[in-house]
């Protein structure tokens, strides 16, 4: 078994996961095929620093981008609102802090759980909440998309495929923000 297996036991990485990787040599090789944007989000937000940090801005928008993905299937715009609050505050914007962010991502969580019907909200909490805690919001921000994207129909296997597809998306958006995968950061806050 190599090295990096242990590295990722080390760091609390799921089972499913570490057995799948366990079919590469490096971390490299495996994140260059991992078609699962849940796990590549994860491990960027294991790596990016401490909530708060710069080194999380880069994972914010990657985990916003993956929620974009669920917006079509809400008409309530607080969850985009939440993502847009979100990307001005990691794009650098000194108008938004990171409290503006959660707010507005508390205010879209609300609405989800105010309404069933509002999958993007949860997504957008999640990718916004990325900032602060991107290894609780990766697996919504794109898992919960793909269920959204699936949400009106009711087949299993449409469902598997949508979050299949969902699931790649997101992998090859991650992989867009970080083409390698990246390395712990021991960033301090700056919010």
């Amino acid at each position: 078994m190599s090295s990096f297996i242990d590295d990722l036991k080390c760091i609390g990485v799921c089972q499913e996961a570490i057995k799948w990787a366990a079919n590469y040599k490096t971390i490299e090789e495996a994140w260059n095929v991992c078609d699962r944007g849940d796990w590549l989000l994860w491990y960027a937000g294991k790596m990016a620093g401490k909530p708060g940090s710069d080194s999380r801005k880069k994972l914010t928008l990657a985990a916003c981008q993956c929620a974009r993905l669920a917006l079509p299937y809400t008409d309530d715009d607080r969850a985009e609102q939440a993502i847009v609050i979100a990307e001005q505050w990691a794009l650098g914007d000194e108008s938004v802090t990171l409290k503006d962010v959660k707010k507005c991502v508390s205010a879209a969580y609300n609405t989800y759980a105010a309404s069933y019907n509002a999958y993007a909200s949860y997504a957008a909490y999640a990718s916004a909440y990325a900032s602060y805690a991107a290894y609780y919001a990766s697996y919504a921000a794109s898992s919960c998309a793909a269920y959204y994207a699936a949400a009106s129909s009711y087949a299993a296997s449409s469902y598997a495929a949508a979050k299949k597809e969902v699931l790649k998306q997101c992998a090859d958006i991650v992989r867009e923000f970080y083409p390698e995968p990246p390395e712990e950061s021991d960033e301090t806050p700056t919010d």
